[in-house]
């Protein structure tokens, strides 16, 4: 069924404009969504540990406390052999990837894509280390558990040269040791329960083997290399799936978050999101009162249907009345029935055998878009239609253009590369710590990185990117 906004559309109205929109356009509208202030929000909520009682106690920030609890625990718990580790407030009350972030330093930079690069990070296999699942999954049965220690007389990271750092035994600790009750997102619980059952007879399996300690050394050997095998095919998809069940629960806390924040902002944020797609669109001589455009966006939020059960609230800024005339948010909406939002890795990084498929764009986005509840609302939403042959302007602005979108922009690209008439236009602007030449620059360097990478893969040379340029085909253009 048509919406009220395409339902007598006629060749004058189709979408001339697709805007492609980025975190950055929400933090123009003044929402807090960069990574930096939810992962505070979060922390200091999580462990109920706030600003006045962190400053008292000699604390600068939640980052250095809750970092100084887990560089504690690496420094003084071998995960072997202590039977009695001391409890830390802190460990048990943090999902892997909220640890994985702290640890790595993840507490300056307040841009999302450097959250989905790290997950990428962690989920590629190195020449010289293991990925996160393979470095859990190899450590699991050499944790303390079941009043007993138990040492492996051959691990797969040995037999194939790799090191484990110590966080992903702590990881494995956490992982067998967390609180179930803490779970929000429908069905973690039970995959849990699931993951410790099995890992549980994979020990027990090993321990009553090493406990007779019988046979030869060439049928140890056999037995070790058969357990192996085991683990990588048993034990390993289910660690990809709680470290996904994991990400899922940080995606739901962002959720709650972004959705507090933007109520909170009341009807302030339709406003500043008008005035900002008004300024856009007039920056580039597109007169706002007749612009017709379409939305795809990274983003989770809705200005532009600022709904609740789809009554519309009761203003609405002028700019919205007739347009957007289609919209996509990518990776789920604040106002969907699913509840979910989704991040993700490009389908690139992984094989699609891998354990770790399971976190990519496209596995996400398959296991979202098809979900009943979504469905409907999907139905006016289809990529094809957001990317309507009559668009001449597609205009990104506040997204970094980073490889983890890679595929999105490639298709993007696909869609009006070979139309001569269409234009790729960049819009920026200038905040507090930046200048105007530091942001081009910026900007300049992510232009080229994505073009230069699509026209090398399309014809194995820059000419088509460089043919873009020479016919003024790319503009960059400061708010």
């Amino acid at each position: 069924m048509l919406n009220d906004k395409t339902e007598f559309l006629n060749i004058g109205n189709l979408p001339k404009t697709l805007l492609v929109l980025g975190n950055g356009f929400d933090l123009t509208c003044k929402v807090p969504s960069d990574y930096k202030k939810f992962l505070e929000y979060i922390l200091e909520n999580k462990l109920n540990y706030h600003n006045e009682e962190l400053q008292r106690d000699g604390y600068s920030n939640i980052f250095e406390y809750t970092l100084s609890e887990i560089e504690r625990y690496l420094k003084d718990i071998n995960f072997a052999h202590d039977g009695g580790i001391s409890k830390s407030e802190v460990v048990p009350e943090l999902n892997s990837w909220y640890i994985i972030f702290l640890y790595r330093k993840m507490t300056n930079d307040m841009d999302w894509f450097q959250v989905e690069n790290q997950i990428a990070n962690q989920l590629a296999t190195k020449d010289n280390s293991m990925n996160i699942v393979e470095s859990i999954g190899d450590s699991l049965l050499s944790i303390y558990q079941n009043g007993k220690s138990m040492i492996r007389t051959q691990r797969i990271s040995h037999l194939n040269n790799k090191e484990i750092e110590k966080i992903y035994e702590l990881l494995s600790y956490n992982l067998l040791n967390k609180k179930l009750d803490s779970f929000n997102v429908e069905g973690s619980k039970d995959l849990f329960i699931e993951f410790r059952k099995k890992e549980n007879e994979l020990w027990e399996e090993y321990h009553e083997y090493d406990k007779r300690n019988i046979g030869s050394i060439t049928e140890r050997k056999k037995f070790e290399n058969s357990f192996d095998s085991k683990l990588e095919k048993e034990l390993f998809p289910m660690v990809a799936q709680v470290l996904l069940a994991e990400l899922k629960e940080l995606e739901m806390d962002f959720r709650e978050y972004l959705t507090l924040s933007i109520y909170d902002m009341g009807v302030n944020y339709q406003i500043n999101a008008g005035n900002l797609i008004e300024s856009i669109l007039g920056k580039i001589g597109k007169e706002t009162g007749i612009s017709t455009y379409n939305v795809l966006t990274f983003n989770y939020s809705t200005p532009w249907d600022m709904s609740e059960k789809g009554n519309r609230a009761e203003y609405l800024h002028p700019i919205f009345k007739e347009n957007p005339i289609k919209t996509l948010n990518l990776h789920g909406r604040l106002d969907s029935e699913t509840k979910e939002i989704i991040f993700g890795v490009d389908d690139e990084f992984l094989s699609p055998i891998s354990n770790e498929y399971i976190f990519t764009k496209t596995s996400r986005t398959l296991d979202l878009y098809t979900k009943v509840m979504f469905e409907e609302w999907f139905e006016n939403s289809r990529m094809s239609e957001i990317l309507s042959p009559s668009i001449k302007e597609i205009i990104f602005f506040g997204h970094s253009l980073s490889k983890a979108d890679y595929g999105y922009f490639r298709k993007i690209l696909d869609s009006y590369i070979d139309n001569p008439e269409a234009h790729f236009i960049f819009v920026y602007n200038v905040y507090e710590g930046t200048t105007t030449d530091k942001k081009r620059r910026e900007l300049i360097h992510s232009i080229s990185s994505l073009f230069g990478e699509y026209s090398i893969n399309k014809q194995s040379n820059t000419d088509l990117f460089r043919n873009l340029i020479q016919n003024n085909r790319i503009k960059i253009v400061e708010l």
